[in-house]
């Protein structure tokens, strides 16, 4: 009885693709293409070398010589004697065709089972991402409901994030990117300018916690709002600061 060879997560798929593509050439871009996800760094081709150096071995082995050409300057492809319907190579001896009908069989197997699992994982990660999709809505309902938005800014990329809420608050298209520090000084009531600069900007510059009310005009209709801002810096474990972050609360209902 034949011994199942042992071959990795990318070595099957390797197989499978040729096994599955019997007269076609695949070149490594090809391949790497192919075989390796979006998430994955795209292989080199020292790396589909040494992945056909591999199974090759395991093949030669199992006694299944030459199941795997190599043409120079094309790429790859199955050994053009082998037959998918009667999995045999011409002119080997019967007790090697035996053991490629084995081993084709073991692969097989392996390759459903392999890409069962990859089903699963691929379930999983929708039902995380539909669970992130569902907490998204919700904050997003919460804070429409509430009027209030949330900002964030980066230290390190200088990156500025608003939620869409507070951009709505502000008269502004959530789809356009968030307004840099002059585009939100305009925002700032005129009179309120200079309490924004120093119950705001001032205590951020010195990496402190900070609270105020002021108005702002929105850039849509013009309408004055009144808000209260408040927000602060985030550090990371050694101490560093990361980030700036704040909401921004529309309370002109109840002034």
């Amino acid at each position: 009885m034949a011994e199942a060879i042992k071959l990795n997560r990318k070595e099957y798929l390797l197989l499978e693709l040729f096994l599955s593509h019997p007269k076609q050439m695949f070149s490594r871009s090809e391949m790497g293409d192919r075989l390796w996800t979006l998430d994955e760094q795209l292989p080199t081709e020292a790396t589909i070398k040494s992945h056909i150096r591999s199974i090759r071995r395991k093949l030669e082995r199992a006694g299944a010589c030459d199941l795997i050409q190599t043409h120079y300057g094309q790429g790859y492809c199955l050994n053009p004697t082998y037959d998918p319907g009667t999995k045999q190579l011409k002119g080997i001896p019967s007790m090697t065709e035996m053991m490629i009908d084995s081993i084709t069989a073991n692969l097989w197997q392996e390759v459903m089972m392999a890409n069962a699992r990859l089903q699963q994982e691929i379930e999983q990660r929708k039902q995380v991402e539909a669970q992130l999709r569902r907490s998204e809505t919700m904050l997003r309902t919460a804070q429409h409901v509430a009027q209030i938005g949330c900002w964030e800014f980066d230290i390190s990329t200088r990156e500025t994030y608003w939620t869409e809420e507070l951009y709505l608050i502000h008269g502004l298209d959530p789809n356009q990117p968030a307004p840099t520090e002059e585009e939100i000084l305009r925002l700032i009531h005129p009179d309120d300018r200079q309490l924004h600069e120093e119950a705001i900007r001032s205590p951020a510059l010195r990496r402190e916690a900070f609270e105020v009310n002021l108005r702002i005009i929105r850039a849509n209709d013009g309408e004055v709002r009144h808000i209260n801002a408040r927000g602060g810096p985030l550090f990371d474990s050694s101490g560093k600061l990361i980030k700036l972050t704040g909401t921004t609360f529309d309370v002109t209902r109840w002034r």
